[in-house]
């Protein structure tokens, strides 16, 4: 699943360059229209592809199980578990849309960058944040295998890599130079995905 989950990141750290290169080629109104454009054909395919909630029903081998939403919901909302998950992702997502919608304003203003440099810098840290969540992957397993709870091996990841997520940030807010804040943002990606 890890590996699954960083191929997002993975997308975010190839964004910046191309995306850049794309609106200093064409213009970040042709950019825009090109991104929806994809939009619509990605849409256009998903509405092709798409099967009827019937046609993916839950089974147990031989028999179907018919699951009424509200009853999935009353179960899992009686999850501590669930709980600690929303708790934790919201923090998760709260730390990646605040760096993926600072960090090239950021480098740009206060780094004084060029737009097209910015692009290639801004991947480095999400490079990192795809490292980050394959690494938690492997941990996960190896602590697994190991006879560790994985509740208890997802509980320690995701509070060590939101902690460590915060200092870097912290870090970043007091650094002195342009390779100082991208190394504190690249540990904060990979410490926040690693949580992840």
């Amino acid at each position: 699943m890890a590996l699954v989950n960083s191929a997002s990141f993975l997308g975010l750290a190839v964004s910046p360059p191309f995306l850049t290169w794309m609106m200093l080629r064409i213009g970040w109104r042709g950019m825009f229209i090109v991104l929806g454009a994809t939009g619509l054909l990605v849409a256009s395919a998903w509405v092709g592809l798409h099967r009827e909630r019937k046609d993916t029903a839950f089974r147990d081998g031989t028999t179907e199980l018919p699951v009424k939403l509200g009853d999935a919901w009353s179960v899992l909302l009686r999850q501590r578990m669930v709980w600690g998950m929303m708790l934790g992702w919201s923090g998760i997502n709260y730390t990646v849309w605040l760096y993926i919608t600072w960090l090239p304003g950021y480098l740009q203003e206060q780094r004084h960058l060029s737009i097209a440099r910015s692009g290639w810098i801004a991947a480095i840290p999400f490079l990192c944040g795809v490292l980050g969540m394959a690494l938690s992957g492997i941990v996960s397993d190896m602590r697994g295998r190991s006879g560790t709870a994985l509740a208890s091996v997802h509980r320690s990841h995701l509070v060590v890599g939101m902690v460590l997520s915060a200092a870097a940030t912290f870090f970043v807010a007091h650094s002195a130079s342009t390779t100082q804040a991208v190394a504190g943002f690249s540990a904060a990606f990979f410490c926040i995905h690693f949580a992840g």
